[in-house]
């Protein structure tokens, strides 16, 4: 049995013993089906097109701690008791748009379980208020934006698959920052006795003003990890940065400090006390500060300078 495969101007053509057909490329949103005989079928998604009559609905959300929003929604969180939400999107597709509390765990996001595309005739906004946030996650294209977020206990941070995390002012007494697959989370003003923060595949995370006493950053797959400054000399502190990575921290003073950088990677730091160095593989450290080196592993073309 021989097979060929070849593909010209869209179309994909097969060849082979007892099968010969020609099959178009379908487009987004299509499925195909192909007979035995070669023959084949397009079965297209129903779109349905936002109307272009904006509308604002109130939905009754209740208290919670968590929130998910996903599907390109933009998400507004406020800082405050409250018990309602409103959604800001065309009055046909209203119906559409879930804002779904189960014990206290918020999911916003689009029906399509019958198969339909949405296209909204611009974002879909919700609007929403709580006085305590435990976890925030953003996916598919989502964005949650927040003046000011805290929690008396720990908090998570979450943006994956292309999405974005604005906010402005977080509190609490442990925070952890995740953002991956070409997300960005950006945070003004980080305030917790312990941070960690970790990018990967494509992501950033950028915190401008940091405010911890013990910090880890790990950033892997060739994303990004920009810290602008701190209030305060950071006692504890771990950089790391792997496969064509950055982490900039040459603003944040840290007193006791491991930095470890593979694979082309680059790290940035201020090291005030006690500083530990593991480079290797084409990587690069590069490091201000008094502190007095204690351990250095530099191998395979990697580089390490202090300015």
């Amino acid at each position: 049995m021989s097979i060929k495969k070849s593909i010209l101007l869209g179309t994909t053509a097969l060849t082979c013993l007892g099968f010969a057909g020609t099959i178009a490329t379908p487009t987004v949103g299509q499925a195909i089906i192909i007979n035995n005989s070669g023959s084949q079928g397009m079965m297209p998604n129903e779109t349905i097109v936002g109307n272009g009559q904006i509308e604002t609905t109130t939905r009754t959300v209740g208290q919670f701690h968590s929130l998910t929003v996903s599907e390109g929604i933009q998400a507004v969180l406020t800082d405050q008791d409250q018990e309602t939400g409103t959604v800001q999107t065309d009055q046909n597709l209203q119906s559409r748009v879930k804002v779904e509390n189960q014990n206290g765990a918020v999911s916003v996001y689009l029906d399509r379980s019958d198969g339909k595309l949405i296209r909204p005739s611009q974002p879909i906004r919700v609007f929403l208020a709580a006085s305590e946030i435990q976890n925030l996650k953003a996916s598919s294209s989502a964005t949650i934006t927040a003046e000011k977020v805290h929690s008396s206990g720990s908090l998570e941070i979450k943006a994956t698959a292309a999405s974005s995390m604005n906010l402005g002012q977080v509190q609490a007494k442990q925070v952890d920052v995740t953002s991956s697959s070409a997300s960005r989370a950006q945070i003004n003003q980080l305030q917790a006795p312990q941070v960690n923060l970790k990018s990967s595949s494509a992501s950033q995370v950028q915190v401008n003003q940091l405010q911890t006493d013990d910090l880890v950053a790990t950033a892997t797959s060739a994303s990004g990890i920009n810290l602008q400054q701190a209030a305060a000399v950071i006692a504890h502190g771990q950089l790391t940065a792997r496969t064509a990575s950055q982490v900039q921290a040459g603003q944040v003073p840290i007193a006791d400090l491991s930095v470890q950088a593979t694979v082309g990677s680059r790290v940035i730091a201020n090291a005030q006390q006690e500083l530990q160095i593991q480079a290797k593989n084409a990587s690069k450290v590069e490091y201000t500060g008094p502190a007095q080196v204690t351990q250095q592993r530099v191998t395979r073309g990697a580089q390490v300078n202090h300015f």
